[in-house]
């Protein structure tokens, strides 16, 4: 039996550790947020958007809350082969947040074969980082970042295009999430930092605010 459990009259007690409790709490309010927002986006979208922008939207929107929702519940879990489980499709949801969050940009705006190249490339980057991270869980979990990294700054090969292709306030704001994204897995990385994920975790909320505002201002 780990610290995280004891024994009093034959029953056994969870006691929730205060990093796994900031982890899910920060998370879990990322999820309100979602939750709350996501409406308001896809309601806008379906009036003033094009047909690309609502399912792009939706897409990202899908994503964005699975992030979340995936985050909560693996770190609000007590330990055992559930929270095994959830820790790995938690790693797993960053590949389908990071794709799901450029699709609106590259389908809804850029576009052409461009646009379309670089929407296959990052979801198929998504789903072979799902599936190692399927096989291999955490063995290789420098690489996983190392990879995060790399799908999050792919853009930088249609940088101009981008630009060009995009309201300024919104190339903006992706830039800013995409830094700050960056800056977090500093934190990520920084194990022996007492409270490091927890601060990793309200960099993503910026990040993500930032993205979605990126994503609401193209409509």
């Amino acid at each position: 039996m780990d610290d995280t459990h004891t024994r009093h009259d034959g029953v056994v007690h969870f006691h929730w550790p205060r990093h796994e409790f900031i982890n899910a709490v920060t998370h879990f309010i990322g999820l309100v947020l979602a939750l709350s927002a996501v409406p308001v986006l896809i309601v806008m979208a379906s009036i003033s958007g094009t047909p690309e922008e609502l399912y792009t939207f939706i897409v990202y929107s899908a994503s964005l809350i699975l992030l979340y929702l995936v985050s909560t519940l693996y770190h609000a879990w007590p330990p055992g082969p559930t929270k095994v489980l959830l820790q790995k499709m938690d790693h797993m949801m960053v590949y389908v947040l990071i794709a799901g969050t450029y699709t609106p940009f590259l389908i809804g705006e850029l576009g052409g074969w461009l646009g379309w190249s670089m929407f296959f490339l990052q979801w198929t980057l998504a789903a072979t980082g799902i599936g190692v991270k399927a096989m291999h869980g955490d063995n290789y979990d420098f690489i996983s970042t190392v990879a995060y990294l790399l799908m999050g700054w792919i853009g930088l090969i249609a940088i101009v295009p981008m630009y060009e292709a995009l309201p300024q306030v919104s190339f903006s704001l992706v830039l800013a999430g995409g830094i700050a994204y960056t800056i977090g897995t500093v934190f990520y990385l920084w194990e022996s930092l007492p409270f490091n994920h927890g601060i990793w975790h309200v960099i993503v909320l910026v990040a993500s605010a930032c993205h979605f505002a990126a994503v609401f201002s193209l409509l």
